[in-house]
Formats: structure tokens, sequence, C-alpha cells
């Protein structure tokens, strides 16, 4: 009813697994609704399975996830992109601590539009009318492990191994299962305890994709969460350098940079946040207000609280790497004019994983946990 989600809660559902076997999840909350069109906003349930069968079954009494979305038909599915990260990382004993740091995807149904439904006829007049642009989409369910967020920590340290773990898996997942995640955010960084540790775990492959064995940008399609995004992917006339590695580390800044400037303390929010043009606005306006703090700002004036003091040598070290980066490339025509080529993947040798590691390696002093070594 008016596009509320209420009435999901306590809500059963049925279905067929791929492994055969018929589950019952009873919905026990909403935990996220994205905002959109109806019919392709993501939707994400904690569910409990009631299944009779315990020993059939295999998820009874389990609190788990399930994540209805809708995808397009042509995009690399996200089970598809998840089974290929941990089937890697199972396969090498050097690369299995890869696993605490992936989302482990249970089960996973996609359903196409049947021919009288709405979406064909739209499907199918668009192609009569010749209508490029039309995406045709499928619906998408997951059920995954049930993981913390973010606002369940307490402590700064505990957050700076999260983001220094994200980074780690980040980069793994490019190098060594060639897949770009596109859209890191704070609702993407989930953490798992075990054993009284933490892992962060990197969320939500539904913007991700495989990438050439060149390393090269993905596609020109752009990605990503406003806030978080890069100021190429927000730049109508940068996005043709397409979507690469390098847009995701700027998104990481962006991240710590907000966690640790509108929060007093975890969860609890600032009264009067700054960067609050950064989540309103059009793209150009995000763009323009990003733009002016970055070229314009002054790395002593960054606004951190004092409860995240500590992160001050990373968010003031990273400003003036992206900042360097972006001036790198505002000449960029000059150095093409004096036959130097720019490049655009590290923001001239500016933006990279190994610069952002060696910042990171440390909070206040203390060792980080280092999982890929």
């Amino acid at each position: 009813k008016n596009g509320s989600t209420d009435s999901l809660v306590n809500a059963e559902y049925t279905f067929e697994g791929s492994d055969g076997h018929t589950r019952t999840l009873r919905i026990t909350a909403v935990l996220f609704r994205s905002e959109g069109i109806v019919d392709r906003m993501s939707v994400v349930l904690e569910v409990i399975c009631i299944c009779s069968d315990a020993e059939k079954c295999g998820w009874r009494g389990r609190s788990l996830v399930l994540k209805v979305s809708f995808p397009g038909v042509n995009r690399e599915p996200e089970d598809k992109l998840i089974a290929k990260a941990r089937s890697i990382a199972q396969e090498k004993k050097s690369a299995y601590w890869a696993l605490n740091h992936l989302p482990d995807l249970l089960d996973s149904i996609t359903f196409v539009y049947k021919d009288d439904t709405p979406q064909a006829k739209l499907r199918e007049h668009s192609k009569a009318e010749g209508i490029t642009g039309y995406e045709e989409r499928a619906v998408h369910v997951a059920t995954l492990e049930k993981l913390e967020t973010l606002n369940t920590l307490t402590s700064t340290k505990d957050y700076a191994q999260i983001f220094y773990d994200i980074l780690q898996i980040h980069r793994w997942l490019y190098e060594e299962a060639k897949i770009l995640h596109r859209d890191l955010s704070p609702g993407n960084i989930m953490l798992r305890r075990t054993e009284d540790k933490i892992y962060g775990v990197l969320n939500d492959f539904d913007l991700a994709s495989s990438i050439p064995r060149t390393g090269a940008a993905t596609s020109n399609q752009r990605t990503g969460t406003r806030p978080y995004m890069a100021l190429d992917l927000l730049d109508d006339d940068s996005r043709y350098f397409g979507h690469m590695y390098r847009h995701d580390l700027e998104s990481l800044f962006y991240i710590i940079l907000c966690f640790a400037c509108r929060y007093e303390a975890p969860g609890k929010r600032c009264r009067d946040p700054p960067f609050s043009k950064w989540f309103a606005g059009t793209d150009a306006d995000i763009l323009g207000a990003k733009n002016k703090f970055i070229t314009r700002g002054q790395v002593s004036a960054i606004p951190i609280q004092h409860h995240f003091r500590f992160f001050e040598p990373w968010l003031e070290a990273m400003f003036l790497i992206i900042r360097r980066g972006y001036r790198n490339q505002a000449h960029d025509q000059d150095n093409r004019n004096q036959g130097v080529e720019f490049d655009q993947e590290t923001l001239g040798g500016e933006l990279t994983y190994q610069k952002v590691k060696t910042l990171m390696t440390s909070y206040n002093g203390e060792a980080l946990e280092t999982r890929w070594t």
C-alpha cells in the first residue's frame, strides 16, 4: 500500500531452492528498501526459516537475509560473481582468508517476466517501435547469511580495521577474481564476527562486473551511490574514461571522510553534519560541491569530529593524493601537447592501492591486521 513494505512483516514465503528442497521463510523485518521506480527498487528483508523438516532443510531456525532486486537481464548476475570469487578463494590456500570478507550466498533464484506481464509487453513494444535504451529486467531473489552493519561497532579502531579489510578484499577481487565492485558505500560494507574477531565484508555485487584481463575500465556506464562516487563519474565530460579501479578507491576515501566528519560518535549523527550537499540535488550539484572541496578546500580544515580524530592522518594524506591527481588530470591536454601520455588509471600515478594501503596499515600508532600478504 502506497509503496509501503510494512505489510511484508510476518508474511511467509515458500519456494523451491536450487538444491531441490522446498523451504518456508517468515519475514521478521524490513532492513532496507531503496528509493526508485516500482519493480526496480531493491528490498532487503530479515527472515527466519520455519521449515518443519530441519534435516532436509538445513536452514531451520537460522536468521537470514532475503534480498529481492530487479537487475537488467544482460547484467552479470550477482550470484555468479560471488560464486566465482568464493570458488577462487577456496581453490587457493593462500587466498582462503578472502572467504571471511565475502558474502555467503545460500541460494539464488531468477524469474523472468512472462509474456502476459506489462514488463514483457513493454519490451515487445520497444522493439517494434525501435526504441533504444529500454533495459529488460528480471526478478532476482537471493538468500544470504545475515551480517552486521557498521553501526553495531563502538570502537573507532574496529572501524579502521573494517575499512582496511575492505581495501584489501576489494583489491583482491580486482587482481585475482577480475571483478570490480563499482559501488563502494557504507551500506555495502558489513562485518562478520567469528571467534571474537571481526572481519569487514564487501557486500552487494549488483553493480559489480568482470573486468578484461588487461585491467581496463569495465564500461562507461555510471554506477555507484552518489554521495560516495568519484568526481569523474559525476561529470558527463569524464565518463568516457569508464569505471576504473581508482574510482572505487576515491569512494573509500569519501566513506571514511563522512564517518569521521558527520558523526560525533559511532551511530550518533552530528546535529548539523558537513557535506550535506553531497546527499541532495542533481549530479551537477553534487559534483560542484565535491569539486569545490577537493580543489579549493584546505586540508587543515577537514571537519573531523574529536571522537574520530585518529583518522586525521589517513584523511589528510588521501585528500592530498586525490587533489594532486585531479590537478594532474586538469593539465592532461598540456601533457599531450608535450608528447607525455597521462595515466588515467591512477591519475598520473597518484591514486594507487599501494599508496592507500601504506596509509591504512596502522591506526593511532597501532598496527592493523593485514589479511593479504
